[in-house]
């Protein structure tokens, strides 16, 4: 990742220009402020900031995980109404599942978990790394734009819920 300078929100590639273009009105301090304390950034220099962590997932109940929520629901109901709906197998979406059939002691569950994780997100960073390099699709009218993307979730099912 590049060490950005906090800069100004004027500024071509700075930390507050990114916050202004992504941010969502969130300001350059208050975004700063959270990240420190996720321990997602370090500051290198006064005025320096480096990212170390590539995602990251809100706390408890914020708004940012319920919208999440929705938003992922939302997703997976429309890859499975449009897989259902679709007739010709090339046009159906992407939708695999690997599972459990019987199971797995609870003591491998942490095994598991690991085994997966830094596959998972490797996956994940190749894919954004493979999206960041399309060409940039300035004025182009929005309605030949797609918003797209690929979600990989880890579940472990309660007894009760079967």
């Amino acid at each position: 990742p590049l060490e950005l300078h906090f800069g100004t929100s004027n500024s071509k590639l700075s930390f507050s220009s990114l916050v202004k273009k992504y941010g969502n009105g969130t300001t350059s301090e208050e975004a700063l402020e959270h990240l420190l304390s996720l321990d997602a950034l370090v500051e290198t220099e006064p005025g320096w900031f480096k990212v170390l962590m590539r995602s990251y997932q809100s706390k408890g109940d914020s708004p940012e995980n319920l919208a999440a929520l929705t938003d992922s629901i939302q997703n997976y109901i429309n890859v499975l109404d449009h897989n259902i709906e679709e007739t010709h197998p090339r046009n159906k979406f992407f939708e695999r599942h690997v599972y459990t059939d019987n199971g797995i002691r609870e003591q491998d569950i942490p095994r598991f978990r690991a085994f997966f994780e830094g596959r998972a997100q490797q996956l994940l960073e190749e894919i954004d790394n493979w999206i960041a390099n399309l060409p940039v699709a300035a004025n182009q009218n929005p309605s030949n734009l797609k918003k797209t993307g690929l979600c990989i979730y880890h579940y472990i099912e309660d007894d009760d819920r079967q």
